[in-house]
């Protein structure tokens, strides 16, 4: 084990104890082997350069602003890629649901004249933004303020695609999934996008969070690993730098980039379920008792 390693195994459990920041706990408290694994994923990106010649706006308020979960915005290209992705989904009048939106997708649906887009957020100050940036558009996404950890915070729409982007601890994902799915509770054939890093989770956190959409009727349909990427600057871009050293990986001078996967959930009708629940060899009563279990759950969503 070289230097690096060694030091870090006497840090890392000191800097659990005192590091309040919930994502980055997160990242504290999987094991080394884990930590390497979502590293060495991180290393194997080459940031793409855009159509501006930049990789990231950064907003006028960026540095104004303190907030407990805020995330770095996404590159350019990762906010079209987002956005001709919905385009290949879903016409341009069905609603879409963003629980989130740091990343700005809302203001880039409206330039491509999507007409039913709801964005909710905590920051009202971000959504002010928003609302400044599709003045001059057509097609103005809903703007809605909210607390997602409230249970009884409604954005007010029922959406045919919900797409959210958490904070990557597990707490707040489950947060995020929990308002995603009760949006669509009511909706048999709901889209559901979820961008994430799954190496950011230990294997049954990870699990866990699968099991949870499997469990409200929604398949997994497509996965992009590093789909979405996220510019890193300052502290953030120093912290991985050393990251990629101490696990022997070495880094370029170019800049470094935070990555997420693209993962896809179509939910599966109440009939699908019925039948691909079936075994062909089952008895009639087991299939009834089957049937009254996948009702069940289906009521319980």
């Amino acid at each position: 084990m070289n230097m690096l390693l060694t030091l870090w195994k006497v840090i890392n459990p000191l800097c659990l104890r005192w590091i309040q920041n919930e994502s980055a706990k997160q990242f504290l408290s999987l094991s080394l082997a884990e930590q390497k694994k979502l590293l060495a994923d991180l290393s194997q990106y080459r940031g793409k350069v855009s159509i501006e010649g930049k990789v990231y706006k950064k907003w006028s308020f960026y540095l104004d602003t303190i907030r407990q979960h805020f995330q770095l915005p996404c590159t350019v290209e990762t906010r079209r890629d987002r956005a001709v992705l919905l385009e290949s989904l879903c016409r341009k009048d069905d609603k879409i649901l963003l629980l989130g939106d740091d990343d700005l997708l809302s203001w880039e649906l409206a330039q491509r004249d999507f007409t039913a887009v709801t964005a909710s957020d905590c920051d009202g100050e971000l959504l002010h933004h928003i609302s400044q940036l599709c003045a001059p558009l057509a097609n103005k996404p809903r703007l809605v303020p909210g607390d997602f950890s409230d249970q009884e915070f409604d954005p007010g729409v029922k959406p045919d695609v919900v797409c959210i982007d958490p904070p990557y601890n597990l707490r707040w994902t489950q947060i995020f999934l929990s308002k995603a799915l009760q949006s669509v509770r009511d909706k048999d054939d709901a889209c559901l996008l979820m961008m994430i890093n799954p190496h950011c989770f230990g294997t049954e956190d990870w699990q866990a969070i699968l099991d949870r959409l499997q469990r409200n009727s929604f398949e997994l349909v497509e996965h992009r690993p590093q789909f979405n990427a996220y510019p890193l600057q300052g502290l953030s871009s120093l912290l991985l730098r050393w990251g990629l050293r101490m696990i022997g990986a070495g880094t370029s001078q170019g800049p470094l980039y935070f990555t997420s996967d693209l993962f896809v959930f179509k939910r599966r009708k109440f009939a699908q379920l019925v039948v691909t629940s079936f075994h062909p060899a089952m008895e009639s009563a087991n299939r009834s008792a089957a049937a009254t279990e996948v009702e069940w759950k289906v009521a319980s969503l």
